[in-house]
């Protein structure tokens, strides 16, 4: 009889405090023998006559059950945790089995959770052929469904009720699994040996945490998904033969890759912790061979338990189930309520559409637009992916430099028109009013779920004066910066992988199209880190891949790092008290006088700040508050930097735009005025459009610098030289262009080379260098002696710089024109679109440059810009039933509609 010979080993390692309640249930159900407390917590634990034996935190359960049995004669171990709780009969109805089935050596309890009593938290265990773990019934209400199920292929380790001789001949559990799997393997190989396993229904026990936890305390997901991937590792390479042994396990580490890879994708958390698991198993060679060994010298029948196995299909359906119940998990989670874009919204985008139409319509059907501080992008996209990474540019007759942050953003946007790059840039001008009203729209859903309040920011942001400077100046830098900084808002308030993707890439944006705004969106990212999930930190990560390297070359003149990128222009901002009036340029409206305009401007931000205080302090909505922060810091940046010369264009000083970071501090103005106008009840319905109107009636001058004909930015051709020179510098790619421009006090010099000189060409290094080259002071002279009548050696100079045509940007009387074409050499050609030009005689040999791009800087920005890419692409279903929104935080706004 068991009741004769036994032993009860009670392991108690990190819970204590329980074992009076274990030992208490182990004398309600008179269970005989002697128990034995195995003391692991590294403390003193109260018994009431048990016997204890003290061993390390760190020993294993198997070898803890060693110790405890070493000087017992018992033939049978009952295994037993310190939070476990034996339930009435529960041992009897095992005992019962080993004595009426002598081939039965192992049985296990139906193992219940202590926190909820009725639900099922272990009652046998199985396994797929292809070594998947899994329990027979796991998390189920108990309505005694399992019970007619004994033969199992394993039971879990509380609650194991063993004959000694198995225990012995197998020698416990195998030590390379002492948290995860043990009991099934020492399962598997009893049945291996002859033995049968069985769960009992009618024994019952209750436990607090898993063998996991038993172990190692509070598991992460991380770590039980990498604990079971080890486990299974080593029981696929443990059963089979030694010969296939090398590419089971290359096939174990290879499909857990691509499965978390696959994870990943589906923005799954801990993607590849299976892969680690893995490959640790893998790698654990020697344990390996030793259980192998073992295995192979006690298994009588390799079969036993084959029908036990967990079939394919049924895997497929607990797959599917368990899909099922992750998704309700996170919804039943997702209780935070959004902004919708709903009927209202595409409404005013059709009208903001319309608008912008209306006030763009001249770039409409353009090839390409130039004008300002814009010029033509590539003619084709292979030359616009040529500038990511590149390291030389044609600007000044050609220059080395670190590869450019804003060349490779508008190589990748470019991309997006592949057929016509320039297309991008016409669409982004012509559509502008529409895309920053949808942009403010949706930033606007980080403050608040009220569709009123995120039009009435829309509106404001789709007509504020620093976009419209912005066009009419050709600052696509500052367009690209105003349009992302409302998302990117509403990106970085997000805690989900999607979201963390597209601040990121929103981020970059901001970032490389507008260096000055670095400070801010570091501090918002930090404190988002901070106050809420450290993984926000993920979103400096493609800014700073796209930035590295002008991060280093900027370290002797850090200032010089802030500069506008692009083609240099200069701006004609105010400084001092009138920069407080945010306005980009000297504020003037039709038939008033500037000081009015200033003044009017004036009155406009105060209302603004003061109805954003209201929003804060009285409506108490911090998020408001918390936008003033990156607003006040951008200020800063402005006071600091404003004043300096931080590039030079055509011999002028060149100082920064101001209008991207006026427009941090607009976002949070805006938004708080509306979130405030909208929380009137009784005026909401004409305050809210009468905020637009002014707003547009301050911006009247700048909203209609494109419909009038005042912009600087106008359709162009492709092209950046004459069409003569593009057809021969195709082929005969290498040669230079001489461009002279007369100039109220000189003459104005510059060289292309081949087809001229693109947006993507000029990189920061180009824009901000402090001194000409030598090879620049040969171009002045030689454009100093073209314009005059002299007997200068020509074909000596235009050879020495590689120069095989001669431009000049002026009217055919020009006195410069008899100037050249007095010089031997030339050739006219005749007028064009870009002014006279000129061809030299002889054929010039071109110096070789190297052209090649830093592939280091291509590497990281791709596979930084992968993974972030995968992490933007949304791959669940949305949420499956609507999230009141009496649910949303209070917002001031009132309970209006909110479609």
């Amino acid at each position: 009889m068991i009741r004769d010979s036994l032993a009860v080993v009670v392991v108690t390692r990190r819970h204590p405090e329980r074992l009076s309640a274990t030992l208490a249930s182990l004398a309600a159900d008179k269970v005989p023998g002697t128990v034995i407390v195995v003391n692991l917590t590294g403390d003193s634990v109260p018994l009431t006559g048990q016997m204890e034996i003290v061993g390390p935190p760190t020993l294993s359960l198997s070898h803890a059950v060693d110790r405890a049995i070493a000087d017992s004669s018992a033939e049978t171990v009952w295994v037993l945790r310190d939070d476990t709780s034996v339930r009435p009969g529960a041992f009897a109805a095992l005992a019962s089995i080993l004595d009426t089935s002598p081939s039965v050596g192992v049985v296990g309890p139906k193992q219940m959770d202590a926190q909820s009593p009725v639900t099922i938290r272990e009652m046998g265990e199985s396994m797929t052929r292809s070594g998947y773990a899994l329990q027979i019934a796991e998390r189920e209400l108990d309505q005694a469904q399992f019970d007619r199920t004994t033969d199992v292929l394993a039971v879990g380790e509380a609650g194991m009720l063993v004959r000694r001789s198995v225990w012995t001949s197998l020698n416990g559990f195998d030590p390379a699994l002492p948290a995860l799997g043990g009991a099934l393997d020492f399962c598997f190989r009893a049945r291996s040996a002859g033995w049968l396993v069985e769960v009992v229904p009618a024994a019952v026990i209750d436990t607090a945490v898993t063998s996991f936890e038993a172990l190692v305390g509070d598991v992460t997901e991380s770590q039980a998904e990498r604990e079971e991937a080890r486990a299974r590792a080593h029981r696929v390479l443990v059963y089979g033969p030694s010969l296939v042994r090398p590419f089971r396990a290359f096939g174990l580490t290879f499909a857990a890759l691509i499965r978390g890879f696959g994870r990943f994708l589906r923005k799954r958390a801990n993607p590849f912790a299976e892969w680690r698991g893995s490959v640790a198993g893998v790698l654990d060679l020697g344990a390996i061979a030793r259980s192998h060994r073992s295995y192979r010298a006690m298994m009588t029948n390799p079969a036993a338990g084959g029908r036990l196995f967990v079939s394919s299909s049924d895997l497929r359906h607990r797959r599917a189930m368990q899909r099922d119940d992750e998704l309700a998990k996170q919804e039943a989670a997702d209780v935070a309520p959004r902004l919708e874009f709903r009927s209202a919204a595409m409404w005013f985008t059709g009208i903001a559409t319309v608008l912008g139409m209306v006030l763009g319509g001249r770039f409409l059907g353009s090839t390409a637009l130039s004008g300002g501080a814009l010029i033509p992008m590539p003619a084709t996209v292979t030359e616009a992916w040529d500038a990511i990474g590149a390291t030389w540019s044609d600007v000044a007759g050609g220059m080395n430099g670190a590869p450019d942050g804003f060349a490779a953003l508008m190589g990748i946007v470019g991309s997006l028109t592949w057929w016509n790059p320039n297309l991008i840039v016409v669409t982004l001008f012509a559509f502008a009013i529409p895309l920053s009203f949808v942009a403010g729209f949706i930033g606007a859903g980080s403050l608040t779920t009220h569709s009123r309040v995120a039009i009435v920011v829309g509106a404001g942001w789709a007509l504020l004066p620093t976009l419209h400077v912005a066009i009419s100046e050709g600052r696509i830098t500052a367009v690209l910066a105003h349009i992302a900084l409302p998302l990117f808002a509403r990106a970085i308030m997000g805690s989900t992988i999607l979201s963390l993707g597209w601040a990121s890439i929103l981020g970059a944006i901001v970032w490389v199209s507008v260096p000055a705004l670095a400070p801010a969106i570091v501090t918002v990212v930090i404190i988002r880190a901070v106050t809420g999930t450290p993984t926000a930190m993920f979103a400096l990560a493609l800014p700073l891949a796209f930035e590295w390297p002008r991060l280093i070359e900027s370290i002797s003149n850090p200032a010089a790092y802030f500069a506008d990128r692009g083609v240099p222009f200069p701006t004609g901002a105010p400084h001092g008290v009138v920069s407080l009036t945010l306005w980009p340029t000297i504020p003037s409206f039709p038939g008033v006088d500037t000081e009015i305009a200033t003044l009017v401007t004036f009155v406009v931000v105060a209302v603004c700040l003061s109805l954003t205080v209201i929003a804060v302090v009285v409506a108490e909505n911090p998020r408001v508050g918390a936008l003033l922060l990156p607003g006040a810091i951008a200020l800063l940046t402005w006071a600091a930097l404003g004043p300096l010369t931080l590039a030079t264009a055509d011999g002028q000083p060149v100082g920064l735009f101001p209008g991207p970071l006026y427009d941090v501090v607009w976002f949070g103005l805006l938004s708080g005025a509306a979130i405030t106008i909208s929380a009137i009840r009784f005026a909401a319905g004409f305050l809210a459009p009468i905020a637009v109107a002014v707003i547009a009636a301050v911006g009247f001058v700048p909203l209609t610098a494109v419909a009038t004909g005042m912009s600087l930015v106008s359709p162009s051709s492709v092209r950046t030289l004459p069409a003569y020179v593009q057809a021969e510098t195709t082929v005969h790619p290498g040669g230079a262009t001489l461009i002279l421009t007369p100039t109220a006090d000189g003459i104005r010099a510059e060289l292309q080379r081949d087809a001229g000189v693109t947006l993507v060409e000029w990189t920061a290094a180009a824009a901000t260098r402090r001194t000409l080259a030598e090879h620049e002071s040969a171009i002045a002279e030689l454009a100093a002696n073209l314009i005059v009548e002299s007997d200068f050696d020509v074909a000596a100079a235009v050879a020495e710089a590689g120069i095989r045509f001669l431009v000049l940007e002026a009217p055919p009387t020009a006195p410069e024109v008899s100037a050249i074409a007095s010089h031997a050499g030339l050739t006219s050609v005749g007028v064009t679109d870009r002014g006279i030009l000129w061809r030299v005689n002889e054929m010039i040999e071109a110096s070789p440059v190297n052209r090649s791009p830093d592939l280091t800087f291509r590497v990281i920005l791709g596979l930084i810009g992968l993974v972030t890419l995968i992490a933007a692409i949304p791959t669940s279903l949305p949420r499956r039933r609507p999230v009141m929104d009496d649910l949303a935080p209070v917002t001031g706004e009132g309970d209006d509609e909110h479609s």
